[in-house]
């Protein structure tokens, strides 16, 4: 039964095609999905489902782009609560490795998408590589960083291992240990 917004057991539409295209995705790859399989997983009607998506890829885009909007917000806030840019670091790294804990499907979307939406997925990823930029930049200019700096290999390789904290998360069952390490590794590069 649909509640006063119009969403069937606490999603909409939307969102309900959105779960089923990402769970799908994690079962069998981009490769597996159909739009038919969508809609049964769904529990729509697959003419319901083209109403509101032409391909499996735009649903995936759909989902990322909310996905990437939601932890760029999160991420601004998180940064922006910390004070000092060795806390403001800790509190991005932090941030981080508590995100790819939650097993996100990135890497299992890329290989299956188009080169331009390759490009779109890549915006969060440059915005991120920014904000860890800028952070090393204003603590190398407070002294706070070594001030012989490349802020942005560094940026880029932080940003690489954070990339792969969700392997080591998976592996060890243990966010916090993770971050905690990781946070380390990352503050002993820079320091």
């Amino acid at each position: 039964m649909k509640d006063a917004t119009g969403s069937l057991d606490g999603l909409t539409l939307r969102q309900r095609i959105i779960a089923a295209a990402l769970s799908l995705i994690a079962e069998r790859g981009m490769a597996g999905v159909t739009m038919s399989a969508v809609a049964g997983d769904a529990g729509v009607a697959r003419q319901t489902l083209y109403n509101h998506f032409p391909d499996v890829e735009s649903i995936v885009l759909a989902a990322t782009a909310e996905h990437a909007a939601e932890a760029w917000d999160q991420l601004q806030r998180v940064v922006a609560a910390a004070a000092g840019s060795r806390a403001k670091l800790e509190q991005l790294v932090r941030h981080a490795v508590a995100a790819s804990g939650h097993g996100g499907h990135a890497g299992s979307l890329e290989a299956g998408l188009s080169a331009e939406a390759q490009e779109k997925l890549l915006d969060h990823t440059r915005k991120t590589r920014g904000a860890i930029a800028e952070i090393l930049e204003y603590g190398a200019a407070e002294g706070a960083f070594r001030s012989d700096l490349d802020v942005e290999m560094a940026a880029m390789l932080i940003q690489y291992l954070l990339g792969s904290a969700g392997a080591a998360v998976g592996e060890t069952g243990d966010v916090a240990r993770v971050a905690t390490e990781a946070v380390k590794v990352v503050l002993g590069a820079v320091d």
